[in-house]
């Protein structure tokens, strides 16, 4: 079975490939040193690599769209499968040149440094930071929607991916991380907000009795208390909450634990609610067994 390509479908097809790794290893991406795989960090190359392939090759649709020649090195020889095409900012600076209105609003530059990121994760040493690199992308990618715009004369649709490029789109224009999670600014204005509130409520309480939450990095106190043998080694944040080491976690985080058990506070029957010290003493809530976890005594196991 024969079939044929062309620039513009492989130039999609190195685009589909690129969303298909951005979907399986950087859609839903967290930035955190303590727990992240350096192994899938590492698929960031070819994810990026496969984007600018997909750039390079739409621009030179573009000049093979005035004549075919125009992706060789030498346009005066009549060339063919096996010539020299032009490197990827040659083809720009000619298309540039032959026809600037393809390249209208978009980031020249900004793309030349891709390229020499792209040359660099190829043939050379390079360190990489995802935080960066994904930034890069999302922008990079924005560039490739108006290119295919400008060159095409139509908008970019993938099905497949409609998710993930309307995640790069977002995240392309506003996009920061904080504790290594991704967050919008409006996100993050929300949770830390929400976070703040969840700090001043320091108690689990019932209808008789009240303790004080466990806070992210001091589970060993109740454990040692409840005499459970576990070794606990924390890592900087909560993986479920954020919660920093010595914080009280988010209310409702999945990690958090009862005080007075040590098992899940959402899901344990021992405590009902979170409340500050003035609702402990507005309901006069006893607490003969002790608000802060590591004075309370051994007898009041669920």
């Amino acid at each position: 079975m024969e079939f044929t390509l062309d620039l513009l479908e492989n130039s999609y097809d190195y685009i589909s490939e690129s969303l298909m790794y951005y979907k399986e290893y950087c859609y839903f991406e967290t930035h955190d040193p303590d727990r992240d795989d350096v192994v899938l960090k590492r698929k960031w190359k070819t994810t990026f690599v496969l984007l600018t392939q997909g750039i390079e090759l739409l621009v030179k649709e573009a000049l093979s769209r005035i004549n075919s020649q125009l992706v060789f090195e030498n346009i005066d020889i009549k060339n063919n499968d096996n010539s020299k095409t032009i490197s990827f900012a040659k083809a720009f600076d000619r298309l540039l040149y032959l026809d600037d209105s393809k390249l209208k609003n978009v980031d020249i530059d900004f793309i030349k440094k891709c390229i020499n990121v792209r040359n660099s994760c190829i043939h050379y040493k390079i360190k990489m930071n995802s935080i960066e690199i994904k930034q890069k992308y999302c922008k990079l990618f924005e560039q490739y929607l108006l290119l295919h715009k400008n060159i095409i004369g139509s908008n970019y649709n993938n099905d497949e991916y409609s998710d993930q490029i309307y995640d790069i789109k977002i995240k392309a224009k506003d996009f920061v991380v904080y504790r290594g999670n991704e967050y919008t600014k409006k996100e993050l204005e929300e949770y830390k907000k929400q976070f703040n509130d969840s700090q001043e409520l320091c108690y689990a309480v019932s209808k008789k009795e009240a303790y004080e939450r466990v806070k992210y990095g001091e589970e060993y106190k109740i454990y040692n208390i409840l005499g459970y043998d576990i070794d606990v080694d924390s890592c900087l944040y909560c993986g479920d909450c954020l919660a920093k080491i010595g914080e009280y976690h988010d209310l409702g985080c999945d990690w958090e634990l009862c005080p007075k058990c040590g098992n899940q506070l959402i899901s344990c029957e021992c405590m009902s609610e979170y409340c500050d010290l003035e609702y402990i003493q507005e309901k006069n809530i006893k607490l003969s067994k002790g608000i802060l976890v590591e004075n309370r005594k051994d007898d009041n196991k669920c």
